[in-house]
C-alpha cells in the first residue's frame, strides 16, 4: 500500500442513519497546506510516521496508532513530520453519527485517542482490498471502530469509578474481615488488583490514618464490646477479634484505652454488679 486509495460509496439521503461517503488512504501528501473544512464527520487512523493535526488555533502531534476526528465545521490540514507518515480516514454523515459519538463521549475537547493498534487490521484489509469497497464494509469498519472506542472508554470510565472508591472498598474489607488474623497488606493486594504500596498510600491519605492503626481500633472496639457482653477470657477474646497473640492483644489495648484488658474487665464487672440491685 504505497499509493493513495480512495473509494467513493453511493449517495443515499437518509440522514438518520450512517452515511459513509468515501474511504481513503492518504499516503501522498501534495494537498496544500491551507485551512479547509470538509463539511463532514471524519475519522483517521494513523497508519505510521508521525504528522501534525494543523487547526486554526493550534498544531497537534499525531503518531502510528492515533485516532482523531475532524468535525463539518473544523478547518484543518494533516502534515507530515516524517517521511513515512500515513493515514487512513473515513468520511461520514448523519444523525445517528452524531448520537453514537455523543454516547462515546467524543466531541471538539475529546477527539484525539491514542493507542488504538487493535482496529488496524479492520482498516487495513478495507483499504487492501482487490474489488471496490462496498458501503457497508465501509460503514463496518466505522461501526466497529466506534465499538472499540466504545468499550475503552467505558473501561476506562468504569476504571476510575473504581479508583475514586478504592478507600471504601479497603475500609469495608477491613470492617468486614478484621477477625481474619492473617489479613495483611499483601492480601488487600492480592483481592483489591493494587500494588500494597499504593493501598497503603490512599487509605492514609483519604482516612489520615494507617491499614494497621485502624485495624487496631476497629479490633479494640469490638474487644471491648465482647467484655461488655460478658467475656472474660483474654485468649479467647483476642482470638475473636483477630489478635493470634493474647500478649500482643494487651499491648495493643493498653495503648489504645490506657488501661490493660483485665482492668478493663474488672472495671465492667464492678458497675455490673454494682448496679444489678437497680430497676
Amino acid at each position: 500500500m504505497k499509493s493513495t486509495v480512495c473509494y467513493f460509496m453511493p449517495n443515499i439521503q437518509d440522514q438518520h442513519s450512517i452515511h459513509v461517503i468515501n474511504l481513503v488512504f492518504e499516503t501522498e501528501h501534495m494537498i496544500t497546506k491551507a485551512l479547509q473544512s470538509k463539511g463532514l464527520f471524519r475519522i483517521h487512523y494513523v497508519y505510521s510516521g508521525v504528522g501534525k493535526l494543523c487547526l486554526s488555533d493550534n498544531k497537534i502531534s499525531v503518531k502510528k496508532g492515533d485516532i482523531f476526528f475532524t468535525f463539518p465545521d473544523t478547518s484543518f490540514y494533516v502534515d507530515p513530520t516524517s517521511k513515512d507518515f500515513s493515514y487512513m480516514y473515513i468520511s461520514y454523515t448523519g444523525t445517528r453519527a452524531n448520537i453514537m459519538m455523543e454516547k462515546i463521549g467524543i466531541n471538539k475537547k475529546n477527539f484525539l485517542i491514542d493507542k488504538c493498534d487493535k482496529v488496524k487490521t479492520i482498516w487495513e484489509e478495507a483499504v487492501s482490498s482487490k474489488t471496490n469497497v462496498s458501503e457497508w464494509m465501509s460503514e463496518s469498519v466505522l461501526l466497529y471502530t466506534f465499538s472499540y472506542l466504545a468499550a475503552r472508554f467505558n473501561l476506562a470510565e468504569k476504571g476510575n469509578k473504581r479508583e475514586s472508591h478504592l478507600p471504601d472498598l479497603i475500609k469495608k474489607y477491613l470492617d468486614d474481615n478484621f477477625a481474619n488474623e492473617k489479613i495483611s497488606l499483601e492480601l488487600l493486594s492480592s483481592t483489591l488488583s493494587y500494588s500494597p504500596k499504593y493501598i497503603s498510600s490512599v487509605f492514609k491519605k483519604h482516612f489520615g490514618t494507617g491499614i494497621s492503626d485502624y485495624l487496631a481500633i476497629i479490633r479494640v472496639q469490638y474487644a471491648c464490646n465482647l467484655m461488655s457482653q460478658g467475656y472474660t477470657v483474654i485468649s479467647e477474646i483476642a482470638s475473636l477479634c483477630g489478635f493470634g497473640d493474647a500478649l500482643y492483644f494487651s499491648k495493643v489495648f493498653k495503648q489504645k484505652y490506657g488501661m490493660s484488658a483485665k482492668k478493663f474487665i474488672e472495671t465492667k464487672t464492678e458497675f455490673f454488679h454494682g448496679n444489678s440491685g437497680e430497676i
